[in-house]
């Protein structure tokens, strides 16, 4: 594998310290610790929709990835190249989700997330559609490697195929199965591709290093 990383650290908590309404809460008596979770979370995450800022360091960061895969293609390699990327929060946007659960005072559940994947209503992050197509565009193949369950793979691929993200198909989705870790699923594409770019909002995206780290 390549040390070449087109990396997507773009998670919305950047915006968290931005508001002046967490402040207020902390002050309430009778604000829980659950609800600062889940008010926090939401005015995060309206920074994640509206500030320019966001938008502005995803374009950053593809274009980062961009000249990165450029000086990748010009080493030779004797097995067809590949990019393995994470998908929420680096491919689709989730944002409505969470503004949603967060409007109702609640916070993630698999029963809400299986409902919203299977609406297959996500937007793009800015920048990676138009990377994804010029990836593909010089014989790049995409693995789009998640930790989404099986029963949200029609979903899935149904969002990518919305916007004709390449190779959204079911070869190239790797979805989770009896663990978390991305690992062995980097390796196996592996066995078969050069994987000169690695993709992802979490550091667990590119190493099992980082797995069940928290900090």
């Amino acid at each position: 594998m390549r040390a070449f990383f087109g990396i997507v650290i773009l998670l919305a908590v950047m915006g968290g310290g931005s508001c002046s309404s967490p402040t207020a809460l902390t002050n309430s008596e009778n604000t829980s610790p659950a609800d600062l979770s889940v008010h926090g979370k939401l005015f995060a995450t309206v920074f994640q929709q509206q500030a320019a800022e966001y938008e502005a360091l995803c374009f950053q960061a593809y274009n980062l990835a961009r000249l990165s895969l450029d000086q990748a293609l010009k080493q030779p390699s004797s097995k067809p190249l590949a990019i393995v990327t994470d998908v929420d929060e680096t491919v689709l946007d989730n944002s409505p989700y969470a503004v949603h659960r967060g409007l109702q005072g609640k916070d993630y559940d698999a029963a809400s997330w299986g409902a919203w994947v299977a609406k297959a209503a996500c937007d793009t992050l800015a920048g990676s559609l138009s990377f994804f197509n010029y990836a593909k565009g010089q014989g790049v193949e995409i693995f789009y490697v998640t930790n989404r369950n099986e029963n949200e793979r029609e979903g899935t691929i149904k969002n990518l195929q919305r916007y004709s993200f390449p190779d959204a198909d079911a070869a190239h989705l790797l979805l989770r199965q009896s663990t978390s870790t991305k690992e062995p699923r980097r390796q196996k594409i592996a066995e078969s591709h050069e994987i000169v770019m690695l993709l992802g909002d979490n550091l667990a995206d590119f190493s099992s290093v980082f797995d069940k780290v928290s900090r």
